[in-house]
């Protein structure tokens, strides 16, 4: 019964929100368009909530984990179910704001690596949206130096962009991704966290750099093909 009053509540208190349950447990998607941007606030029941801001220009501009201490400020895999399950059953996007919303439930879902420590993210550069990722779907099928650091150091690495097996330069996981709507973007910043997660063995730590870099590609690059 209060679980009922809580789901109730948080649906009502929605001005401009999403709201949908699965296996009751609740998720809560509210979004606000304002002078400075896009604001998202994703609300687990455990107090739990992913928060972004999308500038003017739909560019991600933050990206953080609130509502719980410091050594929980990852995604569970439970969670990412969770909101994996809905990316099938939410209506095609209205508008800009709306697309947005989704491209960011899509991305906390897949590309967000589970149970790892996320640390907020805030852009340091200002450029415009087309400026946001380097296309390289030109280079499909062929070979292409991937650049990424750790520490001081500066790594180039040839690697061959769209390899059948791993899909090297694609813009998300794998080859493929359920719900995924673009599914073949190939930028530049994506084929160099491709690269350095496949030497180092980690999606951030010292990939984080390159993970946020290839983000934008992710959120909004059109498809190769």
């Amino acid at each position: 019964m209060k679980l009922f009053f809580k789901t109730l509540l948080l649906c009502l208190v929605c001005l401009q929100a999403v709201c949908f349950q699965v296996d009751g447990k609740e998720v809560n998607v509210h979004y606000e368009l304002g002078s400075a941007g896009l604001n998202i606030r994703i609300a687990f029941l455990n107090g739990k909530s992913i928060n972004a801001i999308f500038g003017t220009d739909r560019q991600l501009t933050r990206y953080w984990i609130s509502g719980v201490p410091t050594e929980l400020m990852f995604l569970s895999r439970t969670e990412q179910i969770l909101l994996r399950k809905h990316l099938v059953k939410l209506a095609p996007a209205k508008n800009d704001s709306e697309e947005s919303v989704v491209k960011l439930i899509e991305f906390s879902a897949d590309v967000i690596p589970s149970k790892e420590i996320i640390h907020p993210y805030q852009t340091t550069t200002r450029f415009s949206l087309a400026q946001a990722w380097t296309s390289i779907c030109s280079s499909y099928g062929q070979d292409k130096i991937a650049t990424y650091t750790v520490g001081s150091q500066v790594f180039n690495v040839m690697a061959l962009v769209g390899d059948t097996k791993r899909c090297t330069g694609r813009c998300g996981t794998g080859c493929w991704q359920l719900g995924q709507k673009n599914a073949n973007q190939y930028t530049q910043e994506c084929l160099n966290h491709d690269i350095c997660k496949d030497i180092t063995g980690q999606n951030l730590g010292v990939c984080e750099d390159e993970f946020w870099a290839a983000a934008p590609g992710y959120l909004h690059a059109p498809n190769c093909f």
